[in-house]
């Protein structure tokens, strides 16, 4: 979105040498955040990563809506490109909004950005974090 490159690109002064990796990354976690938190009240960054946010997005569905979280989350865990990544990302981002769940975008820029270098090792951490059981506090609290 060229729109709002002054906002996520902007701050880069001339004699920087941009680092296109760092720069995606940010771009896509900026950009997802705004569509996560726009027309909400979700505030904090309570949410995790990626994988934790849509593991209680999962568990907010009944039976068949949650196959279709697996199966959204699923495919943009095995995304091959950034931007393929990012629109996957984006409806998953769309449902958690929805149902006023957060996530940890500075974190998710993190893994955006290490996605890009060891892709295998990001989508098992994602994987971990989806499948992982939650702790009996946690699951008393809900």
């Amino acid at each position: 979105m060229p729109e709002i490159w002054a906002y996520t690109l902007g701050w880069l002064r001339e004699e920087d040498k941009p680092d296109e990796c760092a720069e995606h990354a940010v771009h896509v976690a900026l950009t997802l955040f705004a569509v996560h938190r726009q027309g909400t009240e979700i505030s904090g960054q309570s949410g995790g990563t990626l994988g934790a946010a849509v593991a209680k997005l999962k568990a907010t569905q009944n039976e068949d809506d949650a196959k279709a979280v697996i199966r959204r989350f699923n495919t943009a865990a095995t995304a091959e490109t950034v931007e393929e990544l990012a629109v996957h990302a984006r409806s998953l981002v769309q449902l958690l909004r929805a149902r006023n769940i957060d996530m940890d975008y500075p974190k998710f820029a993190g893994e955006l950005y290490r996605w890009q270098f060891d892709r295998e090792a990001m989508r098992l951490q994602w994987g971990r974090d989806f499948w992982k059981e939650p702790k009996k506090e946690q699951q008393e609290e809900e």
